[in-house]
């Protein structure tokens, strides 16, 4: 058996190498590092793992993290989400055209963040795992603060790309829900 240890994503299941006669085992970190989408709770959430070993034998239990950080990862086209706004978003030349879609996309932002706290309330209110390890001894003083990211793709869309004024600056009024 050999424990990749060095990738980002989580797979939990014991994998069988298309090489040699050996089993892989890729845990992924612990904890979101690069916010990719291979490491998002809401498409493949962290594990850890429990082994019983006996001899030359082995059995992997996967064990589903039940306390962490929640991090949402979305991919929004522009285009398609000015065209599904309800009511639609005034014409591009309009005045008001970047406050109306400031506003989409803050509510794009704040459905991510109640996603990500039903993740999180959802793997806490699970039971756990048979084989389960013992609960642990600390608890994420800032859980309701969670990670998030947000990818644009502006391709085909009339509507100004960058919500003004920076969008570092433009996530500062989310400062007290995100972490990152």
């Amino acid at each position: 058996m050999v424990i990749w240890g060095n990738e980002h994503e989580s797979q939990p299941q014991l994998q069988e190498s298309a090489v040699s006669p050996f089993r892989i085992l890729q845990p992924g970190s612990s904890v979101p590092t690069s916010l990719g989408e291979s490491e998002s709770s809401n498409k493949r959430p962290k594990h850890s793992a429990l082994f019983e070993v006996e001899g030359r034998r082995f059995r992997c239990h996967p064990l589903p993290q039940r306390v962490f950080r929640p991090f949402v990862f979305r991919d929004v086209a522009l285009a398609e989400l000015c065209n599904q706004a309800r009511p639609p978003l005034p014409a591009p030349s309009d005045p008001q055209a970047a406050a109306a879609l400031d506003t989409l996309l803050c509510g794009v932002v704040r459905e991510m963040i109640a996603e990500a706290h039903t993740l999180l309330a959802t793997a806490l209110a699970s039971p756990p795992p048979a084989a389960a390890l013992p609960p642990p001894r600390f608890q994420l003083l800032e859980a309701r603060r969670v990670l998030l990211r947000l990818r644009l793709d502006a391709a085909d869309c009339p509507y100004p790309a960058n919500p003004r004024p920076t969008p570092q600056r433009w996530g500062l009024q989310f400062s007290a829900d995100v972490c990152n």
